[in-house]
């Protein structure tokens, strides 16, 4: 059985210039299989600010490797978790100054998608967001 490690936005943008292949590849024991959902990819399309950042990130050898390893969803994963990242985004709303402390950004919808995906297909989420990690382990 693979191990998925599902990867954040930033933390792909930080990774796939610098581990090639990045997407779909296979290492370690267990093993374990670096997966991107197509919700990251929309959210790089949505901002000006990451696209500026990451030109490279349309140029073909990216988007080939994006599209090919893309993690397809059934309709009842899609549904489940939906019903994850609606509780998650509420979590959220429930006490909002625990996500923005020192001028962070709450988790958005699309971060509540990754960890949501993480709790329905048991997989890793790897990220640098403070406010997930916070989201991730809260009891509530």
């Amino acid at each position: 059985m693979t191990t998925e490690v599902l990867l954040d936005t930033n933390t792909y943008l930080r990774l796939a210039k610098r581990i090639r292949p990045a997407v779909g590849r296979q290492f370690g024991q267990v093993p374990y299989v670096v997966v991107i959902l197509k919700a990251v990819e929309e959210e790089v399309h949505r901002s000006a600010k990451l696209r500026f950042k990451n030109p490279w990130f349309d140029e073909p050898e990216f988007a080939q490797e994006r599209i090919a390893k893309q993690t397809r969803l059934s309709a009842a994963d899609k549904q489940d978790m939906k019903l994850v990242q609606d509780i998650l985004m509420g979590t959220v709303q429930l006490d909002i100054d625990k996500y923005t402390s020192h001028g962070r950004s709450p988790p958005g919808p699309t971060d509540c998608w990754l960890l949501a995906y993480g709790q329905v297909k048991d997989a890793i989420v790897v990220t640098d967001d403070l406010g997930m990690h916070t989201l991730a382990t809260s009891e509530e």
